[in-house]
């Protein structure tokens, strides 16, 4: 079983100079302890488990805080639901500041907040975004599905990532299932964050809205050929104000866009996103339709055909 005896075997002593209050505020014990040993020593890719509300966001922040002054430090958020930087709907990556800041660097898109529907795309991306950190430590965030496929989903990213470190927020037979399976991996077992609370779905919705709010601050509108940007059936319907990703030449995500117009006549249509149109060579579209204050909202049934002939 993994545990904090394993752990001290890798990890080296927590350093008397070190200053735990850097960390952030009133952080519990066990927190403090494993951001100082972290930032003093050789983990360089790791996992953070546990199940929904426990902190593992707070968590991520406070490890930032701590490690940022002494190596370079990214956190790659791979909980498509609830952002702790970037729009949901995808993966992301952003570097860490010693004040706790992230700045996103990249991401990858998912389409969906549903981590069971994306699946495929989650998994696939944190190999790539995680090479793409080139830091020091790179911190993944995860949900807290962890019950009936959650426990599958984790295994797949425990196989994909290959981390060096597993930390472990609160208790949950999955929980201890991944410890026994990967009992050769380091691993930490922490407390619950003392500030944890149950969220509500309303409340979820509310921060998702924020976080896609933050990620269009600024963005504009520009307008291209529909044709040039969609790559999917003809017979597909596009409907308004759909979330899709946006690819550069390479095919690489570089960003997320709302279709804010469809000009069915001309075949053209309007995109409001903060990335700037000679950049972006083909749109990936998503399940989300969010409304002008970015909430979410159904799928219209008559969406706009756009015709690709």
């Amino acid at each position: 079983m993994c545990g904090s005896s394993t752990a001290r075997l890798w990890l080296p002593t927590l350093a008397p100079e070190y200053d735990t209050a850097d960390a952030g505020d009133e952080l519990p014990a066990d927190w403090a302890d494993a951001a100082a040993a972290v930032a003093c020593g050789r983990a360089s890719r790791i996992l953070v488990l546990g199940p929904a509300d426990v902190g593992k966001t707070s968590f991520c922040r406070a490890m930032v805080r701590a490690v940022a002054p002494l190596r370079t430090i990214a956190v790659l958020d791979a909980d498509v639901g609830q952002k702790m930087i970037g729009p949901p709907a995808c993966v992301t990556l952003g570097r860490g500041e010693p004040d706790g800041r992230l700045t996103l660097t990249a991401l990858a898109f998912v389409g969906t907040i549903d981590p069971v529907r994306g699946w495929t795309c989650v998994v696939a991306a944190l190999p790539v975004l995680a090479e793409e950190a080139d830091v020091g430590v790179t911190l993944v965030n995860t949900g807290g599905l962890l019950s009936g496929p959650g426990r599958r989903l984790k295994e797949a990213k425990i196989e994909r990532l290959q981390p060096d470190l597993l930390i472990m927020l609160g208790d949950h037979p999955v929980l201890e299932a991944l410890a026994g399976a990967y009992s050769s991996l380091p691993c930490l077992r922490l407390s619950v964050s003392p500030q944890a609370r149950r969220k509500s779905d309303a409340e979820r919705r509310r921060a998702r809205g924020d976080a896609f709010r933050r990620y269009f601050d600024g963005a504009m509108t520009w307008t291209a050929e529909a044709n040039e940007l969609l790559k999917q059936d003809a017979s597909a319907r596009i409907p308004l104000r759909l979330l899709v990703g946006l690819r550069d030449e390479r095919a690489r995500d570089i960003g997320v866009g709302i279709v804010a117009d469809i000009d069915a006549s001309s075949e053209r249509l309007r995109l409001l996103t903060p990335v700037l149109q000679h950049r972006v060579h083909s749109t990936c579209p998503g399940e989300l339709v969010l409304d002008s204050k970015f909430r979410e909202a159904r799928i219209c049934p008559d969406s706009i055909r756009i015709s690709k002939n």
